[in-house]
């Protein structure tokens, strides 16, 4: 599942991670990246029993990605609509 990092405090190892309109608990010993974490970071978590027990960084090219192609397919369902009107 995907989320975003709310909040996170280095000193303690402990975060919050909200996906899905509910917010889960993290600690340091689930994150499974290279980069630390830090708030505004987006994450793909995974769940057991509803809570994290995995946590890894999206790649930003991915999310990069994600977005030029919600882009381009706004575009052209816009023009589509305006090429029927």
């Amino acid at each position: 599942m995907r989320g975003r990092i709310i909040h996170y405090n280095a000193n303690d190892g402990r975060g919050l991670v909200t996906a899905e309109g509910r917010q889960y608990a993290f600690d340091i010993t689930q994150w499974g990246s290279s980069i630390a974490p830090a708030v505004n970071q987006t994450v793909e978590a995974t769940l057991a029993e509803d809570r994290i027990v995995g946590l890894v960084l999206m790649n930003p090219s991915t999310l990069a990605r994600e977005k030029l192609t919600a882009l381009a397919n706004a575009a052209l369902s816009a023009l589509t609509r305006r090429r029927k009107a």
